[in-house]
């Protein structure tokens, strides 16, 4: 028998104490305790929050089953319905509840830090006080929107990942497009959602510019931040090889590979400084002796010289070959020189 019929019995038929004690679920233990008789035996099986606070409220509030209000939601009812009780007052801790507490029961901070949903953290801002511990919570980008209408004098920022995701996956607002600053989202956002002029003014390096040329337009206003070699290279290479990108290939690297694949300008082979690349630039395109002064041949190593020692040759005697005297006759000086055969 199931604890439904168990109560049905007992109500409609004879309240049997072995049929009673099947009676096991809150809300038909409530019912039996509300239209039957309030036994601590069947009372005890009352365990749900929700029936825990409708006995509280329609019999009696009692310690033992008040201690059992532990759900948010029913922890406000019975603080709004019946007392603001401390032990219960600190079950209110989802977002809503706690926002709902603090609208219609009392601001309190003990409750209000519960408050970390965007949506709740956004109602408690405009309705009750906007306070930046709450508005911190305030980062779903839908949220964020609306902060921003209301409180236009200090609005929330958004991040440009955000805000390009919400353009892309939403809706391409302007109140949210505004804050695609970074130029690489820039550049997404005008090739894959809208060419708009205040987001092209944000892509302004050479990475991201030259790639807007390529992709969506190529905009002088866009040409004109491609200023390192790499991409003015590639710029020159895939798009058109203009003289005012083309002067900003100045790497010795680039400077080759635009002397190899596009063309042998004078201009930009006296940019080709690095010996590699000045090397590389007179085997494969033209040995030009401007550029093969730049190549440095590295200094001969110095090979350090053998130094024999000779042994003394001991008690070996040398035949003298000739003997040759030489003298000054003025002041009677003579000596003999003795060379020796080998």
């Amino acid at each position: 028998m199931d604890s439904q019929v168990a109560y049905n019995y007992c109500l409609d038929i004879k309240d049997d104490p072995d049929i009673r004690k099947l009676i096991t679920d809150s809300e038909d233990s409530y019912w039996y305790c509300m239209n039957i008789k309030d036994r601590s035996e069947v009372r005890k099986n009352i365990t749900e929050s929700s029936w825990s606070y409708h006995y509280c409220l329609d019999r009696k509030d009692r310690p033992e089953m008040r201690k059992k209000i532990t759900d948010s939601d029913w922890a406000f009812w019975y603080c709004k319905d019946m007392k603001d009780n401390p032990k219960i007052r600190k079950n209110i801790t989802d977002s809503k509840w706690a926002y709902e507490y603090c609208k219609f029961i009392k601001d309190s901070p003990e409750v209000r830090n519960y408050i970390t949903d965007s949506e709740w953290a956004y109602r408690y801002c405009k309705y009750i006080n906007d306070r930046p511990e709450i508005r911190k919570y305030i980062i779903d980008i839908s949220w964020i929107i609306k902060y921003n209408k209301v409180f236009s004098f200090h609005e929330i920022s958004i991040s440009s990942q955000d805000a390009y995701n919400y353009c892309q996956d939403i809706e391409d607002d302007p109140e949210v497009s505004k804050y695609i600053t970074n130029p690489e989202l820039s550049y997404y956002y005008c090739k894959n959602i809208k060419d708009d002029p205040d987001i092209i003014k944000n892509i302004n390096n050479s990475q991201w510019s030259y790639w807007y040329c390529l992709n969506v337009k190529d905009r002088i206003e866009i040409r004109k931040n491609i200023t390192e070699s790499k991409w003015s290279y590639y710029y020159c290479h895939n798009i058109k090889d203009k003289p005012e990108v083309r002067k900003n290939i100045t790497e010795s690297f680039w400077a080759y590979k635009y002397c190899s694949f596009i063309k042998d300008d004078p201009e930009i082979r006296k940019n080709i400084t690095e010996s590699k690349w000045s090397y590389y630039y007179c085997k494969n395109v033209k040995d030009d002796p401007k550029v093969r002064q730049q190549i440095i041949h590295p200094r001969k190593k110095k090979v350090s010289k053998e130094i024999i020692i000779r042994k003394p040759i001991i008690n070996q005697e040398k035949k003298v070959s000739k003997e040759i005297i030489v003298g000054n006759k003025i002041k009677n000086l003579k000596m003999s020189i003795l060379i020796y055969e080998d």
